[in-house]
């Protein structure tokens, strides 16, 4: 009788681990976000600089960064720029924690023979702490991500925060781009 009921258990578990659905397969493009997400997460300037198309990386700061004229955000940061400002954030030691969640929409993969790409309507969450001051900037939103096939791989050649997504109102007025701003030289 105990063989027949550790029978039973053993079929049951493998029934409902066969009728568990799993998780999308991965594809390069998500990876690519994916790997974008993990290095804020980690807080990894050379994993996050890894995700960048050096040569072309473009980041846009939301029409409501620029049309603050106490802050003086730019329209864009370069590569440079913005892998300083990143990296300043990833470094100082009064930055405690970095979270980012990335929302990717419903999308279809591109053929092989596409070698840039376009996602939007990204959303995004970061939470930056700052222990010392019992701040943490949060920033809600979403964006744009221009994709570039190089060598194989899809790398990020451009960034367009559109600020918030309650109308231009963030938490606090944060944006992606304020946050980056911050962290400015």
């Amino acid at each position: 009788m105990r063989w027949f009921i550790i029978l039973l258990f053993v079929l049951g578990t493998l029934f409902i681990a066969c009728d568990t659905p799993t998780d999308a397969e991965p594809t390069p493009i998500a990876d690519a976000l994916k790997a974008l997400e993990t290095a804020y997460n980690n807080a990894d300037i050379a994993a996050y600089k890894a995700t960048l198309d050096a040569s072309s990386y473009l980041f846009h700061f939301s029409e409501q960064d620029q049309q603050n004229p106490d802050w003086g955000i730019p329209e864009t940061y370069n590569y440079t720029q913005d892998t300083d400002s990143t990296e300043k954030m990833f470094t100082v030691d009064w930055v405690g924690s970095i979270e980012l969640t990335l929302a990717l929409p419903e999308f279809e993969e591109p053929g092989d023979d596409v070698n840039t790409f376009v996602i939007d309507e990204v959303g995004y969450n970061l939470y930056v702490t700052i222990p010392d001051h019992n701040l943490t900037y949060h920033a809600r939103g979403k964006c744009k991500f221009e994709l570039a096939k190089i060598d194989g791989n899809w790398l990020i050649s451009a960034l367009w925060d559109y600020f918030g997504d309650n109308g231009g109102l963030c938490d606090e007025d944060t944006s992606w781009g304020y946050i980056k701003y911050i962290f400015e030289g």
